[in-house]
């Protein structure tokens, strides 16, 4: 019988969306890229997360900050900076990911993702959480 997680992982790759969460046989899935879905959950419900396995196509620091504001138990990232995964080892996430990344890359590949940018400097998932909701509101 699969875990949580594995069942995450699954319907991440099956499906080819770009976000999957499953918790005590609840599921939540989203094509929308970027954060966007991790932080529309956690903005209608502070607890979504709580207990919950997320897969996600790429987790750079600003996911991983959204994911422990949540309380989330695991994690799986295709792709994954090596701040998110210390991120996860701070905060006792359990974690696997298909490729590390020294740091998530903007659309064009010149550069700091702009929410990776955003979170280089920022230790605390509170923080994080009111810079990146006030980041988006401003897009």
């Amino acid at each position: 019988m699969k875990n949580d997680i594995e069942k995450a992982i699954d319907l991440l790759k099956d499906l080819s969306i770009s976000i999957a969460v499953v918790k005590n046989d609840k599921q939540y899935t989203s094509d929308k890229k970027g954060i966007s879905p991790l932080l529309d959950l956690l903005q209608k419900n502070l607890v979504f997360f709580a207990g919950a396995s997320v897969a996600d196509k790429v987790i750079g620091s600003a996911a991983a900050f959204l994911m422990i504001k949540g309380n989330a138990t695991a994690a799986y990232g295709e792709i994954i900076s090596s701040k998110a995964k210390k991120l996860f080892e701070r905060y006792s996430i359990d974690y696997n990911y298909g490729k590390q990344v020294d740091f998530i890359k903007n659309k064009n590949n010149d550069g700091l993702c702009p929410l990776e940018k955003l979170c280089l400097n920022i230790e605390n998932p509170e923080e994080a959480y009111k810079l990146i909701s006030a980041f988006l509101q401003s897009k």
